[in-house]
């Protein structure tokens, strides 16, 4: 569709966005949109950004189409899925955060062991 949306895998990736394909019956591909989900006194799924071919605007069909989706995702039966998925990006995040911890504490150990350096020799 030459549209921008690769520039936001690390955001779906990092559980922040979901991407859905809005498609012919043929699966011919009519326009691409981000959703996002809000957490405020209930959960909600919340359109970002909506794009045709080349980022134009989608036809009114496709916006109809994901105004439907939407709202049938924001419908009342669908809180404990939307909760669910909000429990699990928080889960995702605070994982990613344990690694780059972690990573960067190996980092500094390795520097450390690196120049010979240790904090032991600081100790009086």
């Amino acid at each position: 569709m030459r549209h921008c949306v690769a520039m936001y895998d690390q955001a779906c990736y990092r559980g922040h966005s979901a991407i859905v394909s809005l498609r012919e019956a043929s699966g011919a591909v009519r326009s691409t949109a981000e959703l996002r989900l809000v957490e405020e006194s209930s959960m909600r799924v919340a359109v970002e950004q909506h794009r045709s071919a080349e980022n134009g605007a989608p036809d009114s069909a496709c916006a109809r189409a994901l105004e439907t989706l939407v709202r049938h995702l924001n419908a009342g039966d669908a809180e404990p899925l939307l909760r669910a998925r909000s429990l699990f990006q928080r889960q995702h995040r605070e994982r990613q955060h344990r690694e780059q911890r972690v990573r960067r504490g190996q980092a500094h150990e390795a520097a450390w062991r690196l120049t010979g350096s240790s904090l032991d020799r600081f100790a009086a």
